[in-house]
């Protein structure tokens, strides 16, 4: 058996690897008198996202912690001499008292003639001490550490660094707003203009009349208006925000934005999925939202603490004019007002909505928002005679301006500048009855200067954790590079300059932790929005368009490019390309344009940035550098700033060094610079000069998309694995970190892992390696499906599109009935609708796609009636999804063959209106239209696209398990089979007997997971047995 011939399927999924090992028959070897066969069950592996966020929540928790202890060293010396257990009573006030080590009654003052009591009274919240602390003469050391201590442990955001929060901030952030390339607005934005705007923005006044206060002034301004409704707190949708119509077409889950509904931050990243770099918009619209809230949480004039104290104040007044209106209220029985007081005041029920819901104080439920509140109070107020003080709190109420709450998620748009303006003022008057706080010591700075730094401080995320050199020596994760002689020193605000060499640690973090080329190993990514990989990507994706089907010129892509993306700055979408290509005279604008999205993803936003700044003098080599430091160092304009002055101060004036500076991009690319310009191939050349040309250069010099090139008649696949073998270090032992250098994911590292430790057991049962290794895998189910709309309610809304037009249809193709078609979709189950056929009677409104002859539906499900055809003929591409097929009657599916395009036969005129009216009613999508009425036979790239497509999927999963298994088994031979094949098979053949494939459908291979699951192994071994021999 040891030179025996054999062979090993697999089946690799994120929980389990079946597996199975045959003869050259495709017969389960036999060893030990057992068949080897099986499937190894594992605990799936959990992503990186739960603990990163885990990890974040623990670092940030773990930083504010230090600086809070660092605050209590500042001040310790001076509040021992008035009171030696005072920290330790803060530290024990969370526990019982029988928990306490010193055991009193009060967790904060314990004086003789001072209580926790007397200072609840003097203060009822921590803002009215800080209020207090900014003006008056508190010369208790205590309270001026508990104010500053709520300052530092809650020091607000600092997403706007660099900026002052003096009055006018929210005019400036409008203006920037109107000055958006893609907020085309009709109108000068002049600082009267702003104020307009601004004095709007401020007012108290519901969302719908301040939207009818904007368009009163400017009428015509759709946009702007859709812009200012998100940011008075309403809901608009993503085709109106930007003005795109083809944003309609969006899933129901982003095809409307609101700050109010959701947390913006959380949901950012679904957006930017679809806007790409025009998410900018949706982020400036986001900060001046938070001004105007943040202008209603501090009022004009006043300190945030002395603001708080006013809302404090309304709330107090406010409970007592509800409790007063309805103790006072002569409408309502004696009974009935004790039984409407109890309801709104004291009953505690789980999920409530009255006050003590609101207040948060129920010891059933969590609480409740205040529009729920809201709703509550004005239904009970309804039992109340109408008065003047029942409306005036019904008018609070819409204007959500009726009791206040001190605590609310609005406090986080609060900026540290805010909190530092009240730190400084509380120093200064502090400073001037306690010496200690300008007292220096070695490291030249005072107490009132280390507790400002406290506040400032923030570690950049390309400096990293800063573990001590021995940790790190030991293994730690942390690459921080420290200055000589400051190896052992602990790092604080006030010596971090001193002891962090952050030049170095950016450096450093590019090695180290920045990602690495999907292809090339241990190349560095390029910053995504670097000129290079920006050009790539949109090449990329423009180099698929098509118009009718077939992709259009160079020299019309070339025109796209320099004129909608080179020139402006608009998002660019189907309609703006076809508009421009008719316009040019380049099409006839009766086709349509396909290939890309609804709106092209990709940009150039980083070269017209530049371009704008820079004009002549602009240098790609250069800003391709500046792209990269501003990427790396991200928040950080002062360190991005000093690059630049180093690097070119000499070449660029102050002022274009600033506007650089100030720019933001984010994200790393997928490829190298290596890759994309190294690469040279020599199937590919110019025709112009001879010239063989890298992968960029055959993408700008041809319509061709990057996996394209990565087809076998040209030579680059072959250079990428020369390149990587000569990296590729022998294996001699069989660990864990083989799979290192593996940029997959946890869950399929794991199952890597497993696979490997499966093959290696079997090599040494059997004594030898396999000859051939097929290879199976399936989708993790990791990524959450999106919610989307059932079929039946897609139809429906087709429908109602379709009930406006289907008059003119009928004149092409005779009488549908349309009305008993619609009364028959709307009874039927939606359940029934999984069934193929039924699903395309009704999107070709029962009719076939060939002929245009009705289809009898009581006759649906006869095969010998009607067939489900595919477009693209399954002997090219196996696609059974609904864009590839479409519901027909036999004796047409038999006269079309298996040719394609399809014949003219087919595709007469009238069919073609018919196919796209179903298009236009959103009944077929636009790639099935275009797969119907193409006349071009495909091209050579098109079917080697579709054999590799066949024979090997191309996600970073396969090419791991590829690239592990044949490392480690150089004589095996590694074949794919794609997981729909094999359940096509599992399916379609049904039982195998004796070798013979032609069994009854009926007796199908079904898998009942509740018994075992061997089904991972065995369909797949049977599969082989099938169809390879």
């Amino acid at each position: 058996m040891a030179n025996k011939t054999w062979y090993l399927g697999l089946d690799i999924g994120s929980a389990s690897v079946g597996w199975a090992a045959t003869d050259t028959e495709y017969k389960i070897i036999r060893k030990n008198k057992k068949r080897l066969w099986g499937v190894r069950l594992f605990e799936e592996a959990t992503t990186a996202e739960d603990r990163r966020g885990y990890r974040s929540s623990r670092r940030r928790l773990a930083r504010r912690k230090w600086r809070l202890n660092l605050l209590e060293e500042l001040f310790a010396s001076e509040v021992k001499k008035v009171d030696e257990n005072f920290f330790l009573r803060l530290k024990e006030s969370q526990y019982h008292y029988e928990d306490k080590t010193h055991k009193v009654p009060y967790a904060i003052f314990n004086d003789k003639d001072y209580t926790d009591k007397d200072y609840y009274n003097d203060y009822p919240t921590i803002y009215h001490l800080r209020s207090k602390l900014m003006t008056e003469k508190i010369p208790d050391i205590r309270k001026v550490f508990l104010a500053i201590h709520h300052i530092i442990k809650n020091r607000g955001h600092f997403l706007l660094q660099g900026q002052s929060f003096k009055d006018g901030n929210l005019n400036n952030l409008i203006k920037e707003l109107l000055e958006l390339d893609i907020l085309h607005v009709g109108f000068e934005v002049t600082e009267e203009v702003v104020g307009k705007i601004a004095d709007i923005s401020l007012e108290k006044k519901t969302l719908t009349d301040k939207v009818n206060d904007l368009k009163k002034l400017y009428p015509k301004e759709k946009q702007l208006l859709e812009v200012f409704r998100l940011i008075f707190g309403g809901k608009t949708s993503l085709d109106k925000l930007f003005a795109i119509d083809e944003y309609k077409e969006l899933d129901t889950a982003i095809k409307s934005v609101s700050f109010k509904e959701k947390i913006y931050e959380e949901v950012r990243h679904d957006y930017e999925q679809v806007l790409s770099n025009y998410i900018e918009l949706l982020d400036l619209t986001k900060l001046v939202y938070d001004s105007i809230i943040l202008s209603d949480i501090k009022k004009e004039g006043k300190t945030l603490s002395e603001s708080k104290v006013v809302l404090y104040e309304k709330h107090r007044d406010d409970l007592l004019k509800l409790k007063n209106l309805v103790k006072n209220d002569s409408k309502l029985a004696e009974d009935k007002k004790v039984e409407l007081y109890a309801s709104i005041f004291k009953e505690d029920k789980d999920k409530g909505t009255n006050y003590v819901n609101y207040i948060r104080k129920s010891e059933e439920g969590k609480g409740c928002n205040y529009e729920d509140f809201k709703k509550f109070l004005v239904k009970e107020l309804a039992k109340l005679e109408e008065s003047s003080v029942k409306a005036e709190i019904i008018k609070d109420l819409e204007l959500e301006q009726f009791l206040p709450l001190q605590r609310t998620k609005d406090n986080s748009v609060v900026p540290y500048q805010i909190h530092k303006e009240e730190l400084v003022k509380i120093l200064d008057n502090a400073a001037k009855y306690h010496n200690f706080l300008d007292e220096k010591d070695e490291s030249g700075y005072s107490i009132r200067e280390k507790v400002i730094q406290l506040l400032e401080f923030r570690i950049p995320y390309y400096v990293g954790p800063l573990n001590s050199s021995k940790k790190a020596k030991e293994g730690g994760f942390a690459w921080s590079v420290r200055n000589k002689g400051y190896e052992d020193t602990p790092v604080t605000p006030w010596n971090y300059s001193k002891v962090i060499d952050e030049s170095a640690s950016a450096e450093k973090f590019i090695t180290n932790l920045t990602n690495k080329c999907t292809y090339l190993k241990g190349e560095d990514v390029l910053p995504k929005s670097s000129l290079l990989y920006s050009e790539f990507a949109l090449l990329n994706e423009m180099n698929a368009l098509k118009y009718d089907g077939n992709r259009i010129s160079l020299e019309a892509r070339n025109t796209i490019i320099e004129k909608l993306f080179k020139q402006q700055g608009k998002k660019v979408t189907k309609t703006s390309i076809k508009n421009l290509l008719k316009a040019e005279g380049y099409i006839d604008g009766k086709g349509e344009i396909t290939g890309i999205d609804i709106t092209v993803k990709n940009d150039l936003k980083s070269y017209r940035d530049f371009k704008k700044i820079l004009g002549n003098k602009f240098n790609s080599e250069h800003v391709e550098n500046i792209i990269l430091w501003i990427t790396l160092y991200g928040e950080s304009r002062k360190l991005i700033k000093a690059k630049i002055e180093s690097v070119y101060g000499d070449i660029y004036s102050n002022d274009e060094i600033t506007k650089m500076s100030r720019l933001v991009y984010k994200d790393w690319g997928r490829f190298s610079r290596k890759l994309l310009t190294e690469l040279v191939s020599k199937k590919m050349y110019s025709e112009e000069t001879g010239e063989c040309l890298n992968i960029i250069g055959a993408m700008r010099q041809n319509n061709i998309l990057f996996m394209e090139l990565l087809a076998d008649r040209f030579d680059y696949s072959k250079q990428i694995v020369e390149f990587n073998k000569e990296l590729q270090e022998d294996v001699t032992e069989i660990t864990p970190e083989i799979l290192d250098d593996l940029y997959v994911s946890p869950a399929v590292k794991r199952s890597i892992w497993q696979t490997v430790r499966i093959v290696e057991e079997l090599k040494k049962i059997i004594g030898c390696a396999p000859a051939k290794i097929f290879v199976e895998t399936t989708r993790s189910n990791q990524e959450k499906k999106k919610p989307t709309d059932s079929r039946k309610k897609q139809l429906e809304l087709a429908y109602k599109a379709v009930k406006k037009d289907v008059k003119e249809l009928e004149k092409e193709i005779g009488t549908i009935n349309f009305d008993v078609l619609n009364d028959r979709l709307s009874s039927v189950e939606p359940s029934k609708l999984k069934a193929k056929k039924l699903y395309l009677y009704y999107t070709q409104l029962g009719r076939c796609m060939y002929s245009e002859e009705p289809i009898n539906i009581s006759e649906l499900f006869d095969n010998n009636k009607y067939d489900i055809d595919h477009i693209y003929p399954q002997s090219k591409i196996k696609d059974d999804s609904f864009t590839n097929t479409v519901l027909v009657k036999r004796e047409s599916n038999a006269a079309k063959t298996d040719r394609y395009p399809l014949g003219s036969d087919i595709q007469k005129p009238s069919n073609r209106r018919f196919w796209k009216f179903l298009k236009e009613k959103g009944l077929i999508s636009d790639e099935k239209y275009n797969r119907l009425v193409r006349t071009e036979e495909f091209s050579d790239e098109e079917l080697s696209g579709f054999i590799a497509r066949q024979l090997v999927e191309t996600s970073q999963s396969v090419k791991a398990v590829a690239s592990i298994l044949g490392e480690l088994n150089p004589e095996t031979s590694i074949c794919y089979s794609k997981a729909e094949n094999v359940s096509s098979f599992r399916q379609n053949f049904g039982k195998i007997k004796d070798g013979n494939s032609k069994s009854n459908n009926n007796e199908q291979l079904v898998k009942v997971r509740e018994i075992n699951d061997f089904h991972h192994a065995k369909v797949f071994i049977g599969m082989q047995k099938a169809l390879l021999n």
